[in-house]
């Protein structure tokens, strides 16, 4: 504050709790400055509880009992920083942890620290102590990310400083579970089989099915393959018409997860269904087998 003539400083002060209005001297503490006399006053107060509402008045004396002093006037002090820490870290999402001396919101700011998107998760509820899950990241970033809340006087409650987390890189195959070959032939037709492959996997893939003939196997990969393309899915089904009635293939189902991790099941051994013989094959059997047995009387 100034003064119109050099004087000396003083600032009485009171928490809320601690003011008396009705009291004679309503502030419990005091701070002065009586080296030298100012026309600019300066008086810091130390020791301060944080968030809490102090009572203040502000004093100047040139000569003794000729004192100069200010209405009394009020202000909130700052909460405490708070000191976040990452407690779980996963691919695709990070843990953010900290406490407050009182309760208060939870607000965390991250920013994907690739492409500079910056977003935003709140929580409402005032607690103490404060856990807050970011999902949906990508793999292998760095996200900045600053912590804050909002406590029940309306005062903001912020991180001493932000921190630089990075999600993990995915580096596990998808599992290849439930895994079904099922052979028919076709409807109608005896000389082509109908064969649903299906399986899961525990995470999102791609679909992808290695067959060949033959017993024997040729290589670490098999000779034929299908594959559907830009498709994810946990649930994944092939169904295959390529295969003759009464063969040995091997079959084989592969998925590949979104970070390129390729998971394959072992290779399965199928023998596909005989075709069956029809009306007209029978007759023509029998005539045959008939014909043979009159010229072996002759």
């Amino acid at each position: 504050w100034k003064t119109n003539i050099p004087s000396y400083s003083i600032v009485s002060f009171a928490d809320e709790a601690e003011f008396n209005l009705l009291s004679s001297n309503p502030y419990v503490g005091e701070v002065s400055q009586t080296d030298k006399k100012v026309n600019d006053h300066l008086i810091e107060l130390r020791g301060l509880r944080p968030n809490t509402r102090y009572h203040f008045q502000a004093k100047s004396f040139s000569i003794a009992k000729a004192i100069g002093r200010s209405e009394n006037l009020t202000f909130v002090t700052k909460t405490s920083k708070i000191t976040p820490i990452v407690s779980d870290v996963r691919k695709n999402s990070i843990t953010i942890a900290w406490s407050t001396n009182e309760p208060a919101s939870s607000i965390v700011e991250y920013t994907n620290m690739k492409t500079g998107v910056r977003e935003r998760k709140i929580i409402d509820k005032k607690t103490t102590a404060h856990s807050v899950l970011i999902e949906n990241l990508d793999q292998d970033t760095s996200y900045q990310i600053e912590t804050s809340g909002i406590n029940e006087q309306g005062n903001l409650v912020e991180s001493k400083s932000g921190l630089v987390a990075r999600t993990l890189k995915d580096i596990t195959p998808p599992d290849i579970v439930s895994l079904k070959i099922e052979n028919a032939l076709l409807p109608g037709r005896n000389d082509l089989v109908q064969t649903v492959i299906t399986w899961k996997t525990n995470e999102l893939a791609s679909s992808i099915v290695e067959f060949q003939a033959g017993a024997t196997k040729t290589g670490e990969t098999l000779e034929q393959r299908e594959e559907k393309k830009n498709l994810f899915t946990t649930d994944h089904s092939f169904v295959l018409t390529k295969f003759r009635p009464g063969g040995v293939y091997q079959i084989r189902a592969v998925s590949k997860d979104e970070a390129g991790n390729i998971g394959a099941s072992p290779i399965r051994m199928i023998v596909t269904p005989r075709e069956t013989q029809s009306i007209f094959d029978v007759v023509i059997r029998n005539f045959e087998d008939t014909f043979q047995f009159v010229r072996k009387l002759k």
